[in-house]
């Protein structure tokens, strides 16, 4: 089952460029190109280039004010508002059960384990440096976060979350994940 999304000329732009940069790269076409956090396959990809070809065609070489794509419906696009994240059970190897401890060193964390769930969206997704960025959040394999701390990071800007607080990992930065939930595991007997 498919359903389609109306994007603006730059986004589509942008994509088209991305896949034409993927083919003379690796001299092969890639399987999918994402816009907006969908992932959408060559066969529909190659159909919305036709349909922009006779736009151009049509218009006297205009580029169209939106573009009209095929997407899976079964795939959700990334980070939409209501969709939550939670600590994994593993991290690196080291169970956890989940739980983890604040890595920003917030007042009220500092001590214990704790369990916490955001809305996955990165705190920066509404700026304008972030229009064409990814602000889906990623559990970071970073070498540098200690393995019982953990930490969010955006797939678009790279910015880093503590797992429990939510807060930036830049000193003085106020930007903070949306927070659903949070629950404090027992001290360990």
């Amino acid at each position: 089952m498919t359903s389609i999304i109306t994007v603006a000329w730059d986004i589509w732009a942008d994509g088209e460029k991305r896949y034409q940069t993927f083919i003379k790269n690796n001299e092969k076409e890639p399987n999918y190109v994402t816009i907006e956090g969908n992932r959408v396959q060559l066969k529909d990809w190659k159909d919305s280039q036709k349909s922009v070809s006779k736009f151009k065609k049509d218009n006297k070489n205009k580029n169209p004010p939106n573009v009209k794509i095929t997407i899976p419906s079964t795939i959700k696009p990334i980070a939409e508002k209501g969709d939550t994240i939670t600590p994994p059970n593993h991290n690196r190897g080291v169970k956890t059960d989940g739980y983890y401890y604040c890595s920003c060193g917030e007042k009220g964390y500092k001590h214990g384990r704790w369990k916490v769930t955001f809305v996955n969206r990165c705190a920066f997704a509404d700026d304008k440096s972030h229009k064409h960025k990814s602000s889906r959040l990623m559990w970071s394999d970073k070498a540098d976060v200690a393995p019982l701390e953990g930490q969010w990071t955006c797939e678009g800007c790279d910015a880093d979350y503590c797992v429990v607080t939510g807060k930036e990992k830049i000193a003085k930065s106020q930007r903070r994940l949306t927070k659903i939930k949070e629950e404090k595991m027992p001290k360990k007997s």
